[in-house]
């Protein structure tokens, strides 16, 4: 079974998410390492679980990869939160190789199928990246739960989601309200 959430409706900020509180004040990085990058993008079905496998830990590029990577997602939570400027997520994004083409047709960007395992799997963790800063703002929030730390695209109609997911931090809230109702009652 996989650590990782898929609540954020956005693979960017899926991408955001893999850095967790597992207690109150304590985060855990969920992508320590390469392999849980390659790991996540496949899960993420950002790439084939082939190319995920073909760019291994022990690549000398990898551990380059995965700072650029880590560097990516740390600058688009601080971008999303409004502590940094876009600028600051485009130093980390000006990392990542990519070759431009018309040959393969649409999508048009992206790496090339002859590329390097390791760009096979950091581009297209980088465009989506590059698309979740390009969200509205206001849409991109975070769980109304003050101890947990993911955030989510609201694609709601009304757009008044509140909970990174409702069988979590939306029930513990239902629950602690329902019980401080009991408690006045009493």
């Amino acid at each position: 079974m996989s650590s990782f959430q898929w609540i954020g409706n956005h693979p960017g900020i899926d991408l955001v998410n893999t850095v967790r509180a597992s207690t109150p004040g304590q985060l855990v990085d969920l992508l320590p390492d390469w392999a849980a990058i390659t790991r996540w993008a496949a899960a993420a079905t950002l790439v084939e679980p082939s190319v995920g496998a073909a760019a291994t830990p022990d690549d000398p590029r990898a551990e380059e990869a995965h700072a650029v990577v880590v560097g990516m997602r740390d600058a688009l939570r601080a971008v999303l939160d409004g502590e940094a400027a876009d600028e600051d997520l485009d130093a980390h994004l000006a990392g990542v190789p990519v070759r431009l083409t018309t040959a393969t047709g649409p999508p048009w960007v992206g790496p090339q199928a002859d590329a390097d395992p390791v760009d096979l799997v950091t581009v297209p963790i980088a465009l989506a990246v590059v698309d979740a800063a390009g969200l509205p703002r206001a849409r991109v929030r975070r769980c109304a739960n003050h101890d947990c730390v993911l955030r989510f695209h609201d694609t709601t109609r009304g757009g008044r989601r509140r909970w990174c997911d409702m069988a979590t931090c939306g029930n513990r809230a239902k629950q602690a309200a329902h019980a401080r109702r009991q408690q006045r009652r009493s």
